[in-house]
């Protein structure tokens, strides 16, 4: 049974059954990735600059805007979707919009739109829409009914393969938890000797990352779009950016982000258990010099 850690801090991000520690994501990194937020403002500041001087010259200039910036700007095209798959009734034509959104947003975090029907076993395809080798891995999970329901459970549809048919789709109608239990982190093909090392599995109304380490143990991080987008709070979007940004999971150099974050989460996680030990030890030395002077 997981365990639900919604830090305060970052509205709409849970913390399943601790992927990082609990006081690590709550007092501390924040201020582990306020050095990658400064370098994405800086990078924002500088192409400012530089498309102004290439307006005075009449020349065009590059866009570039901060990813956290970016996320706060899908508000309007999330909620409007939301509005349409309320009476949308069509597995395709919701599948369809959701992609959208889902095209987007990987723009967003720097993820390449790659969708393609990926062998995952003999004679057996997954519809994937990102694959950076084995890395990371982008998922969608269609909520054919518009309940809410956990991505995990929701079932692979029969229209989700991309391109005309025949599909070898012998993954349809199951539940997403047990495709990546039992065909993603399990899979060898001589397509792909490795299974991806992050998966980030999306619906219309959460993203899920999941680490390839972490499954068995059912640590994940969720994210509410509907909370993230709607409040816009800008811890949390700041957050959300650097937490599923693809140089955080899958650099073209280097190690990725996050097992630097989640290496900063075991120290401290271990600091705590000392500084709980210690204090531990000089309360009960503090009780045992009062009742020996209670004694004597």
């Amino acid at each position: 049974m997981a365990v639900q850690d919604t830090a305060a801090t970052f509205i709409g991000l849970t913390n399943d059954n601790e992927f990082f520690s609990a006081h690590y994501l709550a007092e501390v990194f924040q201020g582990d990735f306020a050095d990658t937020i400064k370098e994405w403002d800086a990078l924002e500041e500088q192409t400012k600059a530089e498309q102004a001087k290439a307006e005075q010259a009449k020349e065009k200039g590059s866009d570039y805007i901060t990813p956290h910036r970016a996320l706060r700007n899908l508000n309007q095209s999330y909620f409007a979707l939301r509005h349409r798959l309320k009476s949308e009734r069509s597995a395709a034509e919701r599948i369809r919009l959701q992609r959208e959104f889902f095209k987007d947003l990987t723009a967003v975090l720097g993820i390449p739109y790659q969708p393609e029907n990926r062998e995952v076993a003999p004679n057996t395809e997954l519809p994937v829409l990102s694959s950076l080798g084995d890395q990371l891995w982008v998922l969608g999970a269609l909520d054919a009914n518009n309940e809410g329901e956990d991505p995990l459970s929701l079932e692979l549809h029969s229209n989700q393969f991309f391109g005309p048919g025949p599909h070898h789709d012998k993954l349809k109608n199951t539940s997403w938890y047990s495709i990546l239990n039992e065909a993603v982190f399990r899979q060898s093909t001589p397509c792909n000797e490795n299974p991806p090392r992050w998966v980030l599995l999306l619906s219309d109304r959460q993203g899920i990352l999941i680490d390839r380490y972490k499954w068995s143990q059912n640590r994940m991080l969720r994210f509410d779009w509907e909370e993230i987008l709607g409040r816009r709070d800008d811890k949390t979007l700041k957050a959300t950016a650097v937490l599923l940004h693809r140089e955080s999971l899958a650099p073209s150099e280097g190690q990725c982000r996050l097992d630097s974050l989640d290496e900063n989460s075991h120290k401290h996680a271990f600091a705590v258990s000392d500084d709980l030990k210690y204090a531990l030890r000089q309360a009960i030395e503090l009780l045992g010099n009062e009742a020996a002077e209670q004694l004597i």
